[in-house]
């Protein structure tokens, strides 16, 4: 995940050491070097429990592997959902609304939000990625 905060490799040196932290650019071609957290961050450094949150991360790969959503399920969160690649901005904006519209108004599960949303949007039209959930259907 990318904060916002431009890379300096002078501060954060112990989380940098860990891999809690770590330089990462926005893609395009004037973007700055900023601070990401990881897994690990998530795991070791974030303070208390995230008991029954759904955490929706809506950013590119957000869930092409499973490490960052399962820290935050290991963290006691009850669902994670992101991007399984890349996702071209106006698609994520378009169906990260659908999902929230499906879980918030429709009052449907983070598992059948999903899928509702992946029906009505489709994968992404550039990338093909697609929205997904952790832990899969069934699976808790």
């Amino acid at each position: 995940m990318f904060t916002i905060e431009v890379y300096d490799k002078k501060r954060y040196l112990r989380l940098q050491a860990e891999d809690q932290v770590r330089a990462g650019k926005l893609l395009y071609e004037e973007s700055p070097d900023l601070f990401l957290i990881g897994p690990k961050f998530v795991r070791r450094s974030m303070k208390g429990r995230f008991d029954d949150a759904v955490i929706i991360i809506g950013g590119c790969q957000s869930l092409a592997l499973p490490d960052l959503g399962q820290a935050f399920l290991d963290g006691g969160a009850s669902a994670f959902i992101g991007w399984n690649g890349m996702v071209d901005l106006s698609h994520n904006n378009e169906t990260v609304l659908a999902l929230l519209r499906a879980m918030t108004v429709d009052g449907l599960s983070p598992q059948r939000a999903v899928e509702e949303s992946k029906n009505k949007m489709g994968p992404d039209p550039i990338y093909k990625s697609y929205l997904d959930l952790l832990p899969p259907s069934g699976a808790k």
